[in-house]
């Protein structure tokens, strides 16, 4: 318990509020940037903002690139979209295996709304998508 007194009496020596609060945003906002959902295949780590954009953007063929990082990943990874993840399957057992034996598992899967929107396009294989597709889309039209 002394230590304690010791280590908060040193600490209000040189440490003002707004320095503690600071360090406490900095330490937050690192553990939310480290800390990844678990339930997503492995893939490289996006930037904050932008995420895996800037990695893609400087490729001249995006398709090698992830034919790259499939030798690091695997066949099925994440790549991020800005905030969103995008999950890419390469290799020709694995797309098979999930767009022809597994079809029905991903077929009522909606469309990006980027990717909707630009080709102003909501339907999936079971037809249109809910309110929330079609409303994001009316607004990105306007």
């Amino acid at each position: 318990m002394g230590i304690f007194l010791d280590v908060v009496t040193v600490a209000r020596q040189y440490a003002d509020l707004p320095t503690c609060l600071l360090a406490s945003c900095v330490c937050l906002l690192t553990y939310l940037y480290l800390q990844r959902p678990r339930n997503l295949p492995p893939g490289p780590r996006g930037w904050p903002l932008v995420g895996n954009l800037p990695m893609l953007a400087k490729s001249a063929f995006v398709p090698a690139t992830f034919t790259e990082l499939s030798k690091q990943y695997g066949d099925v990874m994440t790549i991020w979209n800005c905030h969103a993840p995008a999950i890419v399957l390469t290799g020709y057992e694995t797309i098979r295996t999930t767009l022809v034996k597994r079809a029905e598992d991903f077929s009522s899967r909606c469309y990006n709304e980027g990717v909707s929107a630009v080709r102003r396009d909501v339907k999936t294989a079971e037809g249109e998508c809910g309110y929330d597709v079609r409303f994001q889309c009316e607004v990105c039209d306007s």
